[in-house]
C-alpha cells in the first residue's frame, strides 16, 4: 500500500555562468531579478526529486521562482515547495 506524504522544502541554487557576464562601469555588479520567464530562458542545472509526483522542481510547480541574475554571471534561484 502508497502513502503520500507532503513536505515543506525552500530550495536555493547559486551557480556561475560565464555566458551572462557583461561588462560594468566600474566596480558596481549590475543585478537582474525576475521569475519564471528569466529561468526559462537561461541554463539551468537537472533538479529532479525522485517518487515525486512533478519530478522536474524547477518547471512544474505553481509556487513562484525568484531568479536573480548579477553582471559577473552569478545566478541564485530561490523557490519554496508545499
Amino acid at each position: 500500500m502508497f502513502k503520500e506524504y507532503s513536505i515543506q522544502l525552500f530550495l536555493r541554487l547559486k551557480w556561475l555562468d560565464e555566458r551572462l557576464k557583461i561588462e560594468t562601469n566600474g566596480d558596481k555588479l549590475s543585478i537582474l531579478e525576475g521569475g519564471k520567464w528569466h529561468i526559462n530562458r537561461i541554463w539551468t542545472p537537472s533538479i529532479h526529486i525522485p517518487n515525486n509526483k512533478f519530478p522536474d522542481v524547477l518547471q512544474n510547480d505553481q509556487n513562484p521562482i525568484l531568479t536573480r541574475i548579477q553582471s559577473n554571471g552569478e545566478v541564485l534561484v530561490s523557490k519554496r515547495f508545499d
